[in-house]
């Protein structure tokens, strides 16, 4: 076992951050985004010893070559190279999930210290980041099935109910349903890939969910409009040299929106034809061509 190398894996940045906290206290650290860097360019540091410390710790963000993205080639064999080996300073791999099928995956797994932090209680984080504001249980549950499972966009909705709440310290679903964003980013990118998909059932399906939550049509269609928007810019953006965090920052939605809007299986070409669908049926509606009613049956319907 080297005790000298780390894999951190969790959906929660913020788990993530507090472990990375306890290992390199007092020590040297050297960042390095694995979306921006090599791993060769982070193990040759990892190598160097600090003129700071008795001790360096190299951390390695965003190790996309041990998840299941396809999008890019790493060349890992300077990994491979010291897993066995004694190294004077300290490694940290940190990435959100893993791919359990890939040979560098199980040698991780097998010979370094390898902490998860998934933890699946919401409702412990929520009551947690909420500790010192007066909210009822119905309020707690209530704020996880508006907002989603998605710890990073939990925090990010929390953090804005705090502000907004600051002073009485009392939050209702009054409160959430004004401030907080409703959780949709998942679902809508699966009605985007069931429509691209011709899958008419789960669109139908997702559609109805929409539609009962009180999503009014048209506005449903301008959110089927961002999102095309957002894969084809994405994809577009990412293949021009673009890391996440950069489209992330120039087009200004959140990291997780476009992780989604890359790994989606759509293509460009097909984003494109999509949006310009949705355009051509939005001025159909304006000019009274069509109903606004059988406005998704014909996007679906590819009429």
């Amino acid at each position: 076992m080297n005790k000298n190398i780390y894999l951190i894996y969790s959906q929660n940045l913020n788990f993530i951050k507090e472990e990375i906290n306890k290992i390199t206290k007092d020590k040297d650290i050297v960042k390095y985004d694995m979306l921006e860097t090599s791993i060769k360019e982070a193990i040759d540091d990892l190598l160097t010893m600090s003129l700071f410390s008795d001790r360096k710790v190299v951390i390695c963000n965003n190790c996309e070559f041990l998840t299941s993205n396809q999008d890019i080639e790493y060349d890992i064999s300077s990994l491979l190279n010291i897993i066995d080996k004694k190294i004077d300073n300290e490694l940290i791999l940190t990435v959100d999930k893993l791919d359990e099928r890939k040979k560098i995956v199980k040698e991780l797994k097998s010979k370094v210290i390898v902490i998860t932090l998934d933890n699946d209680n919401y409702f412990e984080f929520v009551s947690n980041e909420l500790k010192d504001y007066n909210v009822k249980k119905d309020v707690l549950e209530f704020i996880i099935e508006y907002v989603g499972k998605n710890y990073d966009i939990l925090k990010s909705e929390i953090d804005k109910l705090k502000i907004y709440k600051d002073e009485d310290k009392t939050i209702t679903k009054e409160d959430i349903l004004a401030i907080c964003s409703k959780k949709n980013n998942e679902d809508i990118f699966e009605l985007v890939e069931a429509i691209v998909k011709k899958d008419y059932d789960k669109a139908f399906l997702l559609y109805e969910d929409f539609v009962n939550n009180k999503e009014e049509i048209i506005k449903l269609l301008i959110i089927l409009a961002n999102q095309f928007r957002l894969i084809y810019q994405s994809k577009n953006m990412y293949q021009s040299g673009y890391t996440e965090l950069d489209i992330s920052k120039q087009l200004d939605v959140h990291p997780y929106r476009v992780k989604l809007a890359k790994q989606s299986n759509i293509s460009e070409k097909e984003a494109l034809f999509y949006l310009n669908k949705i355009a051509d049926l939005d001025i159909k509606i304006k000019t009274n061509q069509i109903n606004k009613n059988l406005v998704f049956e014909l996007l679906i319907l590819d009429i």
